[in-house]
């Protein structure tokens, strides 16, 4: 079990670099099956937040429905209990509450790891921080289709609201490619 911090998913929805490619490989192998992981119940509002900061608050709900409908990932709730823990985090390893909050998660779900880009998770001894350039390799560019740049595709949360009206909700916007018809859409296969 390995943890995703919200930086995971705020990465795989607006970072159009090899960061963000990552990202987008490691929230694939939750979704396949491949990986098991959690995240907290905060990471909804961390990656709404930033979605909405960066693009359009129509764009901020897709992505925070994408995050709650997300396959196989094990949503860590924010409880009394997991606040307790937190604050004992942020004593301990002078964390900020948000980040306590992340690893009192992690270590109530078990995770071995906490996948995240702050550095400062490195100085906890409960959970191991890894970098998400640690456990994946970037998309190839061959992952790309339609004759459109990657960086204008994956950029673009209106791909999302495609695949929503399409009937594959389920899917978080992790992996491009494209339909039989050669719209690019987020997600699995038809």
């Amino acid at each position: 079990m390995i943890y995703l911090d919200a930086n995971v998913f705020v990465l795989a929805s607006l970072n159009n670099e090899e960061r963000g490619d990552r990202a987008r490989t490691l929230l694939r192998d939750v979704q396949s099956g491949e990986l098991e992981a959690a995240s907290s119940t905060l990471t909804f509002d961390e990656l709404v937040w930033a979605v909405k900061k960066h693009r359009t608050l129509e764009d901020s709900v897709l992505a925070g429905e994408a995050f709650l409908n997300m396959p196989r990932l094990n949503l860590v709730a924010a409880t009394g209990d997991i606040l307790a823990s937190a604050l004992l985090s942020m004593k301990k390893y002078r964390l900020d509450p948000r980040d306590s909050i992340h690893l009192a998660s992690a270590m109530s779900a078990g995770a071995k790891a906490l996948v995240s880009a702050d550095r400062h998770f490195d100085r906890v001894r409960e959970v191991k921080r890894k970098d998400i350039t640690e456990l994946t390799q970037p998309l190839s560019s061959s992952r790309f289709c339609c004759n459109e740049e990657p960086s204008r595709l994956y950029l673009s949360l209106r791909l999302l609201r495609w695949s929503i009206s399409h009937g594959s909700s389920r899917h978080f916007p992790s992996v491009l490619r494209c339909s039989r018809n050669h719209t690019p859409v987020w997600g699995q296969e038809d």
